[in-house]
């Protein structure tokens, strides 16, 4: 029998992190022990060693693999914590001691990677030539994810309410309005349509479910009271460029990004006024006793840039 919980006592050993980190990845206690370079009875007994510190089953063996239980799911993000963590420290003690260099791990939403973060990169360098960079593109979720985990140390993109959590700082940085944009030799280039039921004909390539992007085209169109007749559904920005520049399809971009792709003569931002934003662009970092000097230069940076964040 189990003895009853003592969670003010309980210290996670790093053998016992990176089983419970292991063995959610694989779902199976074999393939967690080869991982680890252990027997499956040693690993088996590690984690019967832990269920018997917390007091409670941490897995459960399933039809579907072994899969953790609600409390099996908060060491591991836990675990996930510790992990980041230590990592993070190593490379930073090996960045200052074989190269004198500071790191700073920055991740960024696509939409933002040729517009903003080229301005805060240059910036960085300009002020700390011993910066060492690290840049990480992906979807906000993940991103935010990494943050906790401190396997980042800033997150830069688009935010919405649902992502606001008390460990987070968030440095508002502007507002981002909707473009609709086609390819450069639409034939609406020529038409010039002034209202946007002209375009509801067309074929939109419209950003995919689930997401804000969506939910604010959706808005956007439900203001307008329309509905599209044909679209695709994509967040894939090279392959919705290429597809407006073969055929006469329409998209959307924030404005800033379609403003990059039209000086390089990818797309054309259509003269109509969307009423709607993408949402806040802002800076994210966590929540500490000590900011590092690194985030504390990039704070800084930002406030320079964009008058908004001063405030």
């Amino acid at each position: 029998m189990m003895s009853e919980p003592l969670f003010p006592q309980l210290y996670i050993k790093k053998r016992h992190v990176e089983l419970l980190l292991a063995l959610y990845e694989t779902q199976h206690m074999g393939r967690a022990a080869d991982r680890l370079n252990m027997s499956q009875p040693a690993a088996s007994k590690a984690l019967a060693q832990l269920e018997e510190h917390v007091g409670a089953p941490l897995f459960l063996r399933t039809p579907y693999g072994t899969k953790p239980t609600p409390l099996g799911m908060l060491l591991i993000s836990h675990a996930q914590n510790l992990n980041g963590a230590a990592q993070r420290v190593g490379d930073e003690v090996r960045s200052l001691l074989t190269r004198d260099r500071r790191i700073l791990r920055i991740g960024v939403l696509p939409s933002s990677s040729v517009h903003t973060l080229p301005k805060l990169i240059s910036s960085l360098i300009e002020h700390d030539a011993g910066l060492e960079l690290t840049i990480f593109e992906g979807v906000l979720n993940v991103l935010v994810e990494k943050l906790e985990r401190e396997e980042l140390d800033l997150v830069l993109g688009r935010v919405s309410d649902a992502l606001h959590r008390n460990w987070i700082h968030e440095v508002f940085l502007y507002d981002e309005p909707v473009a609709i944009v086609c390819g450069p030799r639409h034939e609406l280039i020529q038409r010039k349509p002034k209202h946007l039921r002209e375009l509801i004909p067309y074929r939109w390539i419209i950003p995919i479910s689930g997401t804000v992007q969506r939910d604010c085209v959706e808005a956007m169109l439900d203001r307008a009271r329309l509905r599209l007749a044909d679209s695709i559904e994509s967040n894939s920005l090279l392959t919705n460029i290429s597809l407006i520049n073969q055929y006469n399809w329409i998209s959307v971009l924030p404005q800033s990004l379609a403003g990059y792709y039209e000086t390089k003569n990818l797309v054309k931002t259509l003269a109509i006024k969307s009423g709607v934003n993408f949402g806040a662009i802002s800076l994210l970092y966590r929540k500490q006793v000590v900011v590092s000097s690194q985030i504390q230069l990039a704070v800084q940076i930002m406030q320079d840039l964009f008058p908004a964040a001063r405030q």
